[in-house]
């Protein structure tokens, strides 16, 4: 069993909780393997959320942060060690989690005060989108994709 950390912003909720597997993990908070993002939020911890969660609208999405990137909803955080295998989340490798609530207002004032990142999609210097710009995403992905051909 592997200590995952699982984190609901509409909850304001962060709790450790024990998996046989990152899929186990993940199905527990309804994120689907397959529709999901990997990305690390700290050096040894790496996050998993909803691949589309920042295009979510905002006036029905919570939020959170941890080092100023900006988290839509639900994730899973989980640690590994020096050779990228997934290891157990501890107290010490958890990075602080500030929470938003939910809708755009808080968020912005979170990035007016350096507190949080603007989410943005750039292909070079070209910005493609920026949060919280409704779109949609595959749209988003083929103008990258068409200013990096």
């Amino acid at each position: 069993m592997i200590t995952f950390g699982i984190l609901r912003a509409d909850l304001q909720a962060f709790a450790f909780s024990r998996f046989e597997t990152l899929n186990d993990a993940l199905l527990s908070i309804g994120l689907k393997p397959g529709e999901v993002d990997h990305g690390t939020v700290a050096p040894g911890v790496s996050i998993v959320v909803y691949q589309f969660g920042l295009y979510l609208p905002p006036e029905k999405t919570y939020y959170a942060s941890i080092n100023r990137q900006l988290i839509a909803d639900r994730a899973v955080l989980y640690a590994y060690d020096k050779y990228g295998e997934t290891a157990s989340l501890t107290t010490l490798s958890l990075p602080k989690i500030l929470y938003h609530g939910m809708g755009q207002e808080n968020v912005e004032k979170a990035i007016q005060a350096g507190i949080v990142n603007r989410p943005v999609v750039k292909a070079g210097p070209n910005l493609i989108w920026q949060w919280p710009e409704q779109v949609d995403p595959e749209e988003t992905i083929e103008k990258a994709l068409d200013q990096l051909r």
